[in-house]
């Protein structure tokens, strides 16, 4: 009984003061107030950017950008079969932010290629691309914020 009590005592000690800590946890996170000046690539794209942006922007922070924002999307054919039909595809997303702030610009430019096999159906390969851009077009909003707050300490 003792030897399972003190078994138990030191997992539970050894796992309770392990120093996990989230990577960005002391990074001071910034809100900020967008301003969309111009958008312009492919439509769905810049429809999930546009919501994403009037999600995250804050109308009373101090820190006031403007955007330009630039986005591309292709699919590629890597392969087909005998008959012709393709089997494999290649899905580029692009997405450039200018980020223009007391007349000063700065330019992020995030890239992205996914390989995929094609789907039974049409239907089903067009879901997983809106699927795929709009997880893409998230992670990077994310991303551009974070460095937007650690270049404006």
């Amino acid at each position: 009984m003792k030897k399972k009590f003190i078994l138990i005592f030191l997992v539970i000690f050894s796992l309770s003061s392990c120093g996990y800590s989230p990577i960005y946890y002391n990074a001071d996170i910034k809100t900020f107030k967008f301003n969309i000046l111009k958008l312009i690539g492919d439509e769905e794209m810049n429809n999930i950017i546009n919501l994403e942006f009037k999600k995250i922007s804050d109308e009373s922070a101090k820190n006031t950008l403007d955007l330009n924002i630039n986005t591309e999307y292709v699919r590629s054919i890597l392969s087909k079969n005998k008959e012709g039909k393709a089997t494999s595809y290649s899905l580029n997303n692009l997405i450039k932010f200018e980020v223009i702030n007391n007349k000063k610009s700065q330019m992020f430019i995030f890239n992205e290629e996914i390989k995929t096999e094609n789907m039974n159906n049409e239907f089903e390969l067009r879901e997983y691309e809106k699927t795929v851009k709009n997880n893409f077009i998230k992670s990077k909003i994310k991303e551009l914020i974070l460095q937007l707050s650690i270049e404006n300490k």
